[in-house]
């Protein structure tokens, strides 16, 4: 039989508690200690279309050539009017990236690990207790279409975007010391980065107003590919 659309003409609203605790991650990643870290800084320049980008971050030497960075955002700056901020973050990250292989002199490869963290996001789902139906059209059980019953009264089922923690990423950069023939001297090739995830955004949080075959939440994602 066919549904036709809810007619609801008065609510009132009664927004039913949900269990919302959550531990925000603050170590980046979990067993390095940042405090004795080298404070560097990167900058790139665009030469004579006018304009530079400059940004501070942290380096910690892994051994074996590796180097473990973490960019400070909060520092950076953008002089051109043409490169958006976006845009800018790459190309500075990439120079710190360079800037941690110096040398030795001959052929070699290591990797350049840029830490950070990102922000999770989840939808929940809060109910909307309905105390007064004008009317509505509905099917032969009775039960109005979108509206559930919880603890024998109708609601109704709202999402709601949330933060619910952070997640540590890394983006992995492979570097290969080569000697430039044309200009005659050692260079860093930079690979572009690959995005690992190091740790989660934890478990999901279950609501104390679950109705069967409703689902309480999507899980708590983020990704480790975003800037």
């Amino acid at each position: 039989m066919e549904i036709n659309r809810l007619k609801i003409f008065a609510i009132f609203i009664i927004l039913i508690n949900i269990n919302q605790v959550y531990v925000f991650s603050q170590d980046c990643p979990p067993g390095i200690n940042w405090v004795g870290a080298t404070q560097s800084e990167a900058s790139f320049s665009f030469g004579i279309y006018g304009g530079k980008g400059t940004v501070n971050y942290q380096k910690i030497s892994l051994g074996n050539g590796d180097y473990a960075v973490k960019m400070d955002w909060n520092s950076m700056s953008n002089s051109t009017d043409f490169v958006p901020n976006s845009a800018m973050k790459k190309f500075l990250e990439r120079q710190a990236v360079e800037n941690c292989i110096t040398g030795p002199d001959f052929e070699y490869t290591c990797h350049v690990k840029v830490y950070y963290t990102t922000t999770c996001y989840k939808k929940i789902r809060y109910l909307l207790k309905v105390t007064q139906v004008n009317s509505w059209d509905c099917c032969t059980d009775g039960v109005p279409p979108s509206l559930s019953l919880y603890n024998g009264q109708y609601v109704w089922p709202v999402y709601k975007t949330i933060e619910c923690g952070q997640k540590c990423c890394m983006r992995d950069y492979t570097c290969k010391r080569v000697y430039d023939t044309i200009k005659e001297r050692w260079v860093t090739d930079v690979s572009a980065p690959v995005a690992v995830d190091i740790t989660t955004c934890g478990p999901p949080t279950i609501s104390n107003c679950h109705i069967e075959g409703v689902p309480d939440e999507e899980p708590c994602e983020s990704d480790c590919n975003s800037w």
